[in-house]
């Protein structure tokens, strides 16, 4: 090239710098298959441990409701043994009880006594009586009277009624089974003859959830000590009257408070009677 003057001149082109091109990494993410697949697995997992839960529940709850039945159960039985084994006894070694009973019969009037025995059953099937409290159609009812010991010096075992109060010493009282009509639970009741102390009966509920309580009377009517038959109440007088009942066979059914799948269960124990 020329330029001014006619000197020549050279021309250098000089190359801009390059700049490197960068790439950005493509950011990719879960797939809808991928998702649907996790979400399934998810709630697989999710269903299985509830699941587990559930099934822990209920078990626990039958093994409770289980472990209720047979309390109950126990503690019923223990307390039924405990008061018909008192049926017949008499402290007052002066006296004999069949002839005290028959003259102070009149102070019984207001229970279900009407003869000079010391215990007294009904059945489910008979019509009740005067001064005979209600309960569950198809479950039996039991009665029994005895006297209380006489504290020697002020020792002595005291005895108790149904509601825990003491009995006084020296003194005859009737105690009763059955099952009330409005909560079907096994009531223990308690009363003085004549209400001697002014207090009516006394009704203490004992368990609840009743289902079934039948009673059969062992009664030895050759009297040799065995036991030759097991009847009814209704059929205690014909076999040879309530003085040779000597064991009682109780039937318990209860069922548990708690909505479970369990059946009610049944209980049975055959009560020997020390004092008839």
């Amino acid at each position: 090239m020329l330029g001014n003057g006619g000197a020549i001149m050279s021309t250098v082109k000089t190359r801009s710098p390059v700049r490197a091109i960068r790439y950005k990494p493509s950011i990719r993410g879960f797939s809808l298959v991928e998702l649907m697949i996790s979400l399934s697995l998810g709630l697989f997992l999710s269903l299985s441990v509830i699941q587990t839960y559930l099934t822990t529940l209920k078990s626990d709850r039958v093994i409770f409701a289980s472990t209720e039945v047979q309390e109950n159960a126990r503690f019923a039985l223990q307390v039924l043994e405990k008061g018909l084994q008192q049926a017949g006894y008499f402290s007052d070694i002066t006296n004999d009880r069949e002839r005290y009973f028959k003259s102070n019969n009149f102070q019984w009037q207001s229970t279900v006594f009407t003869n000079n025995n010391a215990l007294q059953g009904f059945d489910d099937s008979e019509s009740p009586i005067e001064n005979q409290p209600a309960s569950v159609e198809g479950t039996d009812q039991v009665f029994l009277r005895f006297m209380s010991d006489q504290l020697v010096s002020g020792e002595g075992a005291p005895w108790y009624d149904c509601n825990g109060v003491t009995i006084p010493e020296n003194t005859a009282i009737q105690l009763g089974f059955y099952i009330s009509t409005d909560t079907r639970s096994l009531m223990c009741m308690s009363e003085l003859p004549g209400n001697a102390d002014g207090t009516p009966a006394d009704h203490q509920p004992l368990i609840s959830n009743v289902t079934g309580f039948q009673l059969l009377y062992g009664v030895d009517n050759s009297n040799d000590g065995a036991i030759n038959q097991y009847v009814d109440a209704q059929d205690v007088i014909a076999v040879g009257g309530w003085d040779n009942v000597k064991t009682i066979k109780v039937s318990l059914e209860l069922a548990a408070s708690a909505s479970t799948a369990i059946e009610p269960k049944l209980f049975e124990k055959i009560i020997t009677l020390r004092n008839m």
